[in-house]
């Protein structure tokens, strides 16, 4: 979807698309929380959340996404936080988070996703605490670039 910044739902229909695997939001400025069709997609593997101002929390039936890939929030400037329940989509490869400024944690449970290949978070100034358990994640192959940032770590220990 793009510029549909005065568009209040999404059409309810939308949930009966059960082969729907990319899903975009751009410029969704009016609503707090995804709207509840999305979380019945079962098929999605890539989701993009771009612009959404008003969001403050991914929903926590994201657990319901069962296939999705790739997640990516940019320009979320109100996103504080990540459904624990992201813990529950154990096929998710890719986590993008870019320009969420109010994002102050990500959740412990990250740390059962173990197909995690690529973690990318990207001037999310308000996140002050990377959870310890990341650095077990075993197929992980890029560590965020937010990690330079944390001035206050004292160690940092990689096996």
């Amino acid at each position: 979807m793009n510029d549909y910044s005065s568009l209040l739902l999404l059409p309810s229909k939308v949930k009966n698309i059960i082969l729907l695997s990319h899903f975009s939001i751009n410029k969704y400025s009016n609503l707090i929380i995804l709207p509840n069709e999305l979380v019945s997609l079962t098929s999605l593997t890539h989701l993009v959340i771009n612009r959404y101002s008003s969001l403050i929390s991914l929903p926590n039936e994201f657990e319901n996404l069962t296939s999705l890939i790739h997640l990516t929030t940019s320009n979320s400037s109100s996103l504080t936080l990540l459904s624990n329940k992201l813990k529950n989509i154990t096929s998710l490869t890719h986590l993008s988070i870019n320009n969420c400024y109010k994002l102050i944690s990500l959740p412990n449970d990250l740390k059962n996703i173990t197909s995690f290949i690529h973690l990318n978070i990207n001037e999310c100034s308000s996140l002050t605490l990377l959870p310890n358990e990341l650095l077990n994640l075993t197929l992980l192959t890029t560590l965020p670039n937010e990690l330079g940032k944390i001035i206050s770590l004292i160690r940092l220990s990689i096996n």
